[in-house]
């Protein structure tokens, strides 16, 4: 099988997930709470198709891309001759967990999760490095070559688990986005705002309530897709 076609099947899986994660996004959940300028949160929620499309959609969309990066190489680094840890830096790069440690953490903290983010990749393209030796050229066929059933819902109840370094570290991640409130209201509500400062708003709360129920949907979906193909 072509790394392509290896690739295209966890762009899929990653696609899924991206997807749930926004519709299962509250826009409301992560505007709710601190510090905010009198009334600005209320105009700032009427206007919640607005925030998602420009807000929510571009930082899924950054993260998705980062997910597909980071994969793209840690598959590089398990086809090369090199050992896994020599590629470390490039694959952390584009790590959203490890981007988004916080910056108080001491540096055994955050040796200690980084550490933990290489593995948790290199778990990842181990498992499916097999799918590149099957001479199927479609990766449900590749995957019906090189793994049982069995096997291959126990790689998606072990792999589809985005959420699982916050899990693990619930208090070393802060995911965060500055928005201006003059630029997203417009008009009338725009004008009104435009002498506001830029607000930092905080959502890793409801990302992590999001990206978990998105996993449970993801991890069901892709299961039913293995049960029936396999």
């Amino acid at each position: 099988m072509t790394r392509a076609a290896v690739e295209e099947g966890f762009e899929r899986f990653v696609e899924d997930a991206v997807r749930a994660t926004y519709e299962e996004f509250s826009v409301v959940n992560a505007l709710r709470g601190g510090n905010r300028p009198p009334g600005v949160t209320e105009r700032l929620l009427k206007r919640n198709e607005l925030l998602e499309r420009r807000v929510v959609r571009p930082e899924l969309d950054d993260y998705r891309d980062r997910v597909l990066a980071e994969f793209h190489a840690a598959l590089d680094a398990v086809e090369s001759e090199e050992p896994f840890e020599a590629h470390r830096d490039r694959i952390l790069a584009h790590d959203a967990y490890a981007l988004a440690m916080r910056s108080d953490l001491s540096d055994d903290r955050s040796e200690e999760i980084r550490d933990a983010l290489l593995a948790r990749q290199r778990r990842l393209v181990e498992d499916v490095e097999p799918l590149l030796d099957s001479d199927e050229d479609d990766f449900w066929n590749a995957l019906a070559d090189v793994f049982t059933v069995d096997r291959a819902l126990r790689f998606v109840d072990e792999r589809f688990e985005f959420t699982e370094p916050m899990a693990r570290y619930p208090d070393a991640f802060r995911l965060a986005v500055t928005i201006d409130p003059g630029e997203l209201l417009g008009g009338v509500g725009g004008l009104l705002a435009g002498g506001l400062p830029e607000m930092r708003v905080e959502f890793t709360d409801e990302a992590r309530r999001a990206m978990r129920r998105a996993e449970t949907r993801v991890r069901e979906e892709t299961t039913r897709e293995v049960r029936r193909r396999l």
